[in-house]
Parts: C-alpha cells; structure tokens; sequence
C-alpha cells in the first residue's frame, strides 16, 4: 500500500487493509474497507458503477477508527489488483486527483472503446 502527501510526494506503508482482512476472516474488500473505517465519498469515483468498472474511487475515514483521513482505491489496468492509496489530509487528496484524474479518464475511455469493439465483433458475428 502506498501514502501520498502533496508536499513529501510517495511513502511505501504497510497494508493496513489486510491487517483488518486477517482479523475479520473476511473476504469482501469492500467489507475489509469498511472495517478499517471507510466509507465510500459520494460521487468521487470515475468509472461505470454499474457494471463494477470503477476505475478510481475516494473513501473518507472515520477519525475516530482510520488511520487516514482518506483511502483511494485505484484500479487503472483491467484484471490486476487494485491498489490502494492512503492521505492524511485534503490538499493531499487534491493532488492526488490531480495527477491521477487525466489517467483515470483515459484508462475509463480505453475500457469503453474495448466494450464497444466488442459489442460490434458480436453484432457483426451475429450477422
């Protein structure tokens, strides 16, 4: 797991996210998220929740409980683990949006090409 901070850059920090997983014997990450006292910020996630597509996703910690005051999950590459990004404080959540939001579109529009290539080879097969 990784830390930012606007002004120290990136820190390798331990995964506090498994720590909770190996308490709880739980195997929903978003349960093993909640259980490290985050919640989902509404409407601070790029990507198709519908379809589970999430692409970059901002969780607030409870201060009495997280360690962080914010948690961001990023999933850029479709199919490997998403990785996750701990903030101390909002200007470092900024920054982080910063840099990863021209990523985060791109990486969303490369998976909706690849949806609609795919949707046309059925068609087209179908025909």
């Amino acid at each position: 797991m990784w830390k930012f901070s606007y002004k120290y850059g990136w820190a390798e920090i331990e995964d506090f996210l498994t720590h909770t997983q190996k308490e709880t014997a739980s195997i929903d990450l978003s349960e093993d998220i909640r259980n490290a006292g985050y919640e989902p910020a509404d409407g601070m996630s790029i990507g198709n929740m519908i379809c589970g597509d999430v692409i970059m996703e901002v969780y607030v910690g409870n201060p009495d409980r997280a360690h962080y005051a914010y948690l961001v999950e990023l999933d850029l590459l479709a199919g490997c683990d998403p990785q996750f990004v701990a903030l101390k404080t909002f200007p470092d959540l900024v920054e982080l949006i910063n840099k990863v939001l021209p990523i985060a579109v791109a990486s969303e529009k490369i998976h909706q090409l690849r949806s609609s290539s795919n949707e046309s080879a059925r068609l087209n097969s179908l025909l």
